[in-house]
């Protein structure tokens, strides 16, 4: 099934210890891509919320133009 396009399979990791954890991609959905290294950071779960709210600020397209507007002065669309 990992070779048919479009079919996305779906996983869950669960760690039972944090860490730093090395791989290597074992999907055929390319030339050479079995060779691409995969690391993943495990965190507490504080840490990972505290990092998501982070940067929710600077992936939220409403603040970042609002922010925009008023370093450039603008105060009214009117």
């Amino acid at each position: 099934m990992d070779v048919i396009p479009g079919f996305f399979r779906v996983g869950e990791l669960i760690f039972s210890r944090v860490g730093v954890f090395y791989g290597m991609c074992s999907e055929f959905c390319g030339v050479g891509h079995s060779f691409i290294p995969i690391v993943v950071e495990v965190v507490p779960n504080e840490v990972f919320l505290t990092w998501c709210e982070d940067r929710k600020h600077l992936l939220d397209i409403v603040t970042r133009l609002g922010d925009w507007y008023l370093l450039h002065g603008v105060s009214s669309f009117v």
